[in-house]
């Protein structure tokens, strides 16, 4: 198993400075329903419930310094993003495709994590420890034939939960790695931009 430090260096990042042009927000509601109904000769019974949900999001057009647009879509609560602030993205490569995962909005002078932090390795062990927990008690159930004594059934359930928590820590730890990763990025595109600006004055 690779460790935190490797996972997470392992993931290619790029900082992609530039300016938005466009942004818009919008709303999306969420709709969920549960319980059960009947009907007798047209007449309903039973009960149900709905709840809903409201979602805000914002859409950003972005022109990065090559004359590239990029369009991305975030979570209005996290990401504040208006037409003529300068930015940074930092982006993640996920498969063939990139995700903003870090917005350094420069204009405001503020680092805005997306919430889309987390890629597929990690989103596995943030959910595995359930899963491996039950897995192994599973396992051991089927193949330990003295696991009726109190005593190895209490230690085997003990080593299930821990190896279930190990994996998910691991999530947690991996996650953090990659958030300060992205955060000291954000922080040096600030710094870049001033020296730049420091050297053009100067010029």
């Amino acid at each position: 198993m690779r460790s935190v430090r490797r996972v997470v260096e392992g993931v290619r990042l790029e900082a992609v400075r530039g300016r938005v042009i466009d942004a818009q927000v919008w709303s999306e509601t969420h709709v969920k329903g549960s319980g059960s109904a009947i009907m007798v000769k047209g007449i309903g019974a039973g009960s149900s419930r709905t709840t809903s949900t409201v979602v805000n999001k914002r859409e950003a057009c972005i022109e990065s310094e090559d004359g590239v647009q990029i369009v991305e879509e975030f979570d209005a609560g996290k990401v504040t993003l208006m037409p003529g602030q300068e930015v940074t993205l930092i982006r993640a490569e996920r498969g063939k495709e990139a995700v903003t995962v870090g917005v350094r909005n420069h204009s405001m002078r503020k680092s805005m994590l997306t919430g889309k932090d987390v890629f597929p390795g990690v989103t596995a062990l943030l959910v595995a420890s359930p899963f491996v927990t039950i897995a192994v008690l599973f396992v051991l159930f089927l193949i330990v034939p003295r696991i009726r004594e109190p005593n190895e059934t209490f230690l085997f359930v003990l080593f299930a939960m821990l190896a279930g928590n190990l994996y998910w820590f691991r999530g947690v730890a991996i996650r953090r790695a990659f958030r300060r990763r992205v955060e000291r990025m954000m922080e040096a595109s600030e710094q870049e931009r001033a020296q730049r600006n420091s050297g053009s004055v100067a010029a």
